[in-house]
């Protein structure tokens, strides 16, 4: 399953105007290797550039995840999982 979504924002507060943009992607994938084990994949990230006072700012944000689980009987089973977050150094124009 994969979500994109795009966010624009632009508001005016008294004097100061602020302008965002966002991208984000969410990426999940599930397999079922066999009756009772279950592999996971997910990786997303986000993408911002934002300008408030004619000062712009941008930065990249990603995260990716594991989940391995195995089923033994019909109401237990055991999983493992693990995850990476990483942002990246924001850069200032």
């Amino acid at each position: 399953m994969n979500r994109i979504d795009v966010i624009v924002e632009d508001t005016e507060l008294l004097l100061q105007r602020e302008e965002r943009q966002r991208l984000i992607n969410n990426l999940n994938v599930t397999r079922r290797i066999s009756l009772r084990t279950q592999l996971s994949l997910q990786y997303t990230f986000k993408l911002v550039k934002s300008i408030f006072d004619n000062q712009e700012f941008s930065g990249y944000t990603d995260l990716f995840g594991v989940d391995f689980r195995r089923g033994f009987k019909s109401k237990w089973d055991w999983s493992a999982h693990t995850s990476v977050y990483h942002s990246y150094e924001s850069k200032v124009v």
